[in-house]
């Protein structure tokens, strides 16, 4: 992505925050990249080696709680809530990737937490597009992190397409009034949307014991590197 691209980017969508991994430029240019965005405020973990930028709208505050070489962890707060975010930029290696993973699970606490960035590694080879088999250990290793810290993939991006339209539906009504009928919709929708969703999970877990009993079979009349993988990451899914 460009500078330009970057910067219409933050002024069009009104961005407060934004985080660049491996930015391929010198620290000493943060400054005036801050000017470009009008995100006056902004840290870096150059100094221990690292390449994650961060910049801040200045309404908001980054109060910066730890780093390292691949990671920066700070309270984002607003004056009204706070959160905690972790950006990540993680190693390729195997043994320096462990070293985050530790200290994420030392980091760990009560409350909001997102980390976010780029990890280099997948929970499972199926997410994989293109490329070598990922090594089992190191997503076993990645999944255990996860678990420890109690952290869930968000699946969904954006909005659903329902509360968009929803939202969009014409309301006979102005101001607060008009506010608070598209809420009450909204609310229905979700609750609807909730059911439909969340009442699968004993049927997902049902499926998942017998995917692992199935592979255990399997290994035990006869040893497969792919089916050991397989059995690896759903005994981990079931267990998440």
């Amino acid at each position: 992505m460009s500078r330009k691209h970057l910067c219409q980017l933050v002024r069009n969508f009104k961005v407060a925050m934004v985080a660049i991994l491996e930015p391929f430029s010198d620290v000493s240019k943060m400054s005036r990249l801050a000017y470009l965005l009008g995100l006056s405020n902004f840290c870096s973990n150059a100094e221990m080696g690292g390449k994650i930028w961060v910049f801040w709208y200045e309404l908001y505050e980054f109060d910066v709680l730890c780093m390292s070489n691949q990671m920066i962890t700070g309270w984002v707060r607003n004056g009204v809530d706070n959160l905690l975010v972790t950006f990540v930029y993680e190693k390729c290696n195997t043994v320096e990737r462990r070293g985050l993973w530790d200290r994420l699970k030392t980091i760990c606490m009560e409350g909001p937490w997102m980390v976010v960035g780029d990890f280099n590694i997948i929970r499972e080879d199926r997410e994989r597009v293109g490329g070598n088999p990922r090594p089992l250990t190191s997503m076993v290793d990645f999944n255990e992190c996860l678990d420890s810290c109690g952290l869930l993939e968000l699946a969904v991006e954006g909005f659903k397409p329902f509360v968009e339209a929803i939202w969009r539906e014409p309301v006979p009504s102005s101001g607060f009034f008009k506010l608070a009928e598209k809420l009450r919709k909204v609310k229905v929708a979700l609750k609807t949307w909730n059911m439909n969703v969340f009442r699968h999970v004993s049927q997902t877990i049902k499926v998942l014991k017998e995917r692992l009993e199935m592979l255990e079979s399997q290994l035990e009349n006869s040893y497969n590197e792919e089916i050991e993988s397989e059995y690896l990451i759903t005994k981990i899914e079931l267990e998440i």
